[in-house]
């Protein structure tokens, strides 16, 4: 299991600072990554629970989530599928599938607008079938919208979506 921490620990999470143009503007955004599994194991569904959110809201969002094979490669997402608890899509189009879209300009985003579910949230992967799993990628919205970055969660193996 992996956690995601506001401060992530150097042996279980690196912090990486990309720079994501958008538009005219650049927008900075911190890259949560770690290892999914301490030893090589094939699964099908992988999930993210988001535990708690960076500013105390019970919301919880991303940009894009990838998953590495063992050697640390982003496997492509080709014939995945994903689900979650809560989705907002009265006042944005907060979709699941946004988070695997490709699109540096569209998050998942959990309901707030005509409700706030508290946590845990949880996110799943069904690859389709069953892949070598090494690693995970997690990019939360742009600097310019805090709402729902992950503080702390987990991201293990899971039996179905």
């Amino acid at each position: 299991m992996q956690t995601l921490q506001s401060q992530p620990s150097p042996v279980k999470l690196r912090t990486r600072v990309r720079r994501v143009a958008a538009t005219l503007t650049a927008i900075f955004a911190v890259l949560f990554s770690g290892p999914l599994l301490t030893q090589t194991t094939s699964v099908q569904y992988v999930k993210l629970e988001a535990l708690a959110e960076m500013n105390g809201n019970p919301w919880s969002s991303m940009t894009e989530f990838n998953l590495l094979d063992t050697g640390g490669a982003v496997i492509p997402r080709t014939g995945w599928s994903v689900s979650a608890d809560s989705v907002e899509t009265q006042a944005e189009d907060g979709s699941v599938a946004n988070a695997i879209d490709g699109d540096l300009l569209t998050i998942w985003h959990t309901e707030w607008s005509t409700g706030s579910p508290p946590p845990p949230h949880s996110f799943v992967v069904n690859l389709g079938s069953p892949r070598a799993i090494g690693g995970f990628k997690y990019l939360p919205p742009p600097a310019g919208n805090p709402n729902g970055n992950i503080a702390s969660g987990a991201c293990t193996p899971a039996s179905t979506a």
